[in-house]
């Protein structure tokens, strides 16, 4: 093989190497995991977070420089390591933007805040019908457009998956174009604040800077 080529394949396999180095966010991973070993949650149960409880996630999310999908994804590893599954109302959420900004306006366009009824995260209790890894229930259906189309979603969303850095098996998403719908298939973190939307029957993803959560 010739040596210019050699070169060439052991650099590419560097820089890929270098880059997913850089979505590791196990510093992160373990300060949102101290955080939920302080819930008072009992393996196989689900726990409803009080105030003080989310007022601490999202302090701490916001000192790791995390964005929202970063801290789901932290939040769900932690507590199926944990066998935990907790609940978080949206009222909460609100009622913390009082000190508390979320993200820009494409964060408030593919994560709606405003009509979030709770969100379930954890381990799938085996008592609870219809449960998934992630469930988001809103308060009403959604649409609003994003960029790649209009977002559609249904009144109860969420993943059935999450692995490396990616949030797989998605239901009740969907993005319509010229007239067509089509399911959201996965939300990838391929990098720091910066993520991925694959809508199936797309040719490519639609790649966002998704906004870290801020104090005002």
């Amino acid at each position: 093989m010739n040596n210019k080529y050699l070169l060439l394949i052991i650099f590419t396999i560097f820089l890929q190497s270098f880059l997913f180095a850089k979505v590791d966010y196990e510093n992160e991973k373990k300060a949102i995991d101290n955080v939920i070993a302080s819930f008072a949650f009992t393996e196989g149960e689900l726990y409803v977070c009080t105030k003080e409880d989310v007022d601490t996630l999202l302090t701490v999310a916001i000192e790791q420089h995390l964005n929202l999908f970063e801290l789901l994804y932290a939040t769900n590893t932690s507590l199926i390591k944990r066998g935990g599954r907790i609940l978080i109302k949206g009222d909460l959420l609100r009622n913390l933007e009082k000190k508390i900004v979320y993200g820009n306006e494409r964060v408030y366009a593919l994560i709606p805040i405003d009509i979030i009824e709770e969100i379930e995260i954890g381990t799938v209790l085996k008592t609870k019908l219809e449960t998934h890894l992630i469930d988001i229930f809103f308060k009403q259906s959604y649409e609003k457009y994003i960029e790649i189309g209009t977002a559609i979603y249904e009144k109860h969303i969420g993943f059935n998956r999450t692995e490396n850095n990616t949030f797989s098996e998605c239901f009740g998403m969907n993005v319509k174009k010229l007239g067509i719908k089509k399911r959201i298939d996965k939300i990838e973190m391929y990098e720091r604040r910066k993520i991925a939307i694959y809508v199936k029957g797309f040719p490519r993803p639609k790649k966002w800077i998704f906004e870290t959560m801020y104090l005002k």
